[in-house]
């Protein structure tokens, strides 16, 4: 079996150059403009594409401000002006039906079910990328492009997703499902860069999206109250604590998520915080902060490459803004995975993506079914 050190090994990945076709997911934010710039100061034949995900007039979305969200009918006209000032085509890709289906659905059925889902790695896997990378066959282009602040590398003669050099905006958590064989025709321009640097590009070049501020939230939820969305599968029932006595009443199991203080609602000596979730008992527990630690974490949907086996080194990310806590021993059986974390993880949310790292570089993951809590796991 093949191994790498944290930089000996691990060699540039090709990249798109002059004369290259390249289609580009343009949102109508700075990244993905200055993604698209860099390209054509490469040289290379860029075409832009913006996907439209949801009707912006229909139900949950009508009377809705998404002026935030960068799948909204102003980020749409913000990239079309971009592409006007870029000299590079523009087209919009309408993806409405496979995002209501792939990634809204299954963002509401799955708080239903008590799981707290990350609906932009599901995008990424089933929705964004496969569409883009269809677009770009029929318009004959080989390399698919975006704004995330992520790299890939060649390992041995493999290609891998590696963490951006930007450590408070990498996106490899996003892009983590993504299959080795579409890896070969990414390119992401921004992997290297820090968002300084970006910001600064774009002034310099007098891009209208140099000042556009980064969207923080889901672009379906663009107000971050996604009570809106979950309301139609909400049935209120009882917060207890750990021990099933009844503290008070919540609204909807699908309004909460391991980890939460605020909205409970519950007056008590101590701070309390959602330590479970109970949807077969329409329940909500509750506990000190001391409860959210857990030693162990529960997998499946699991794959593992082979640069995973020999677990020396490895770094496990249960969300999105998570540094990463080191695994000290792996459990793999098909479909699979039980991890022992050196340090503990606080309040990992079943649902949520999990996603190992060797160093830097993506090697692993699966989805999150359960924790051990410190109390629990305790010899």
């Amino acid at each position: 079996m093949a191994t790498f050190a944290p930089d000996s090994s691990i060699g540039p990945a090709p990249e798109p150059g002059r004369g290259d076709r390249v289609v580009i997911g343009l949102s109508g934010g700075v990244d993905s403009a200055v993604a698209a710039l860099l390209l054509r100061r490469r040289g290379c034949d860029v075409i832009a594409v913006t996907t439209k995900n949801f009707c912006f007039d229909e139900a949950p979305f009508a009377g809705l401000d998404l002026t935030g969200s960068c799948c909204s009918a102003d980020a749409i006209d913000a990239a079309r002006d971009l592409c006007a000032q870029l000299d590079i085509s523009h087209s919009v890709l309408d993806l409405t039906r496979e995002f209501g289906e792939a990634v809204i659905a299954d963002y509401v059925d799955r708080y239903a079910e008590g799981l707290t889902p990350n609906p932009c790695v599901r995008c990424n896997q089933f929705v964004r990328f496969p569409r883009l990378l269809a677009f770009a066959e029929r318009v004959g282009a080989h390399w698919v492009a975006s704004g995330h602040y992520a790299r890939r590398v060649a390992v041995a003669t493999r290609l891998y997703l590696r963490r951006g050099e930007d450590s408070t905006k990498d996106q490899s958590y996003y892009l983590s499902r993504l299959p080795r064989e579409l890896l070969a025709r990414l390119s992401f321009p921004l992997g290297s860069m820090h968002k300084a640097e970006v910001r600064s590009i774009a002034a310099e070049a007098g891009l209208i999206t140099a000042r556009t501020p980064d969207s923080q939230e889901l672009c379906f939820v663009p107000d971050g109250n996604r009570r809106r969305l979950l309301a139609t599968r909400a049935v209120p029932g009882a917060i207890v604590d750990q021990a099933g006595r009844t503290l008070g009443r919540h609204d909807g199991v699908a309004y909460y998520t391991p980890g939460q203080r605020k909205g409970l609602g519950i007056a008590h000596s101590e701070p309390l915080y959602v330590v479970e979730l109970r949807p077969e008992r329409n329940e909500v527990v509750v506990g000190p902060s001391s409860s959210l630690h857990s030693t162990r974490i529960v997998a499946r949907n699991v794959w593992l490459d082979d640069f995973a086996a020999g677990q020396d080194q490895l770094v496990a990310r249960t969300r999105a803004r998570h540094p990463g806590v080191a695994v000290e021993r792996l459990i793999h059986r098909p479909g699979h995975l039980e991890l022992e974390l050196g340090a503990g993880d606080r309040a990992p949310a079943p649902g949520q993506a999990l996603v190992l790292y060797r160093h830097d570089v993506v090697v692993g993951g699966g989805d999150l079914t359960a924790s051990v809590r410190w109390s629990e796991g305790a010899e």
